[in-house]
């Protein structure tokens, strides 16, 4: 699951393409250079804040339904290696035939 500062940064990319080309003014207050892609890091952080006002009060709030509490999280770590290891002991054909294909064996 993503962070909430990757899921702003992300939110920053889709509404500015430009956002991670960082855009130095010089001390006369022109950008110098041919293009104009880009954003100085005044913008970057507006823009940033912006979008963790818009994710802090409109769309983190929806996704609390939907996080694991971190018991069950840590359940599923401690409990996945025995059922993935009973698995493979009650089948060993099918896990023998899988490890075939992925890793060339004839």
């Amino acid at each position: 699951m993503k962070t909430r500062e990757e899921i702003i940064t992300s939110m920053c990319y889709t509404w500015r393409h430009d956002y991670g080309l960082l855009k130095e003014t010089n001390p006369e207050g022109f950008i110098p250079g041919l293009t104009t892609a880009g954003m100085t890091r005044e913008e970057q952080q507006s823009l940033w804040q912006r979008m963790a006002q818009i994710f802090d009060n409109d769309i983190a709030p929806h996704m609390e339904l939907k996080m694991i509490p971190w018991y069950r999280r840590l359940l599923y770590i401690l409990v996945a290696p025995f059922i993935i290891g009973a698995w493979c002991i009650m089948n060993p054909r099918k896990v023998w035939e899988q490890a075939k294909k992925d890793f060339g064996v004839e």
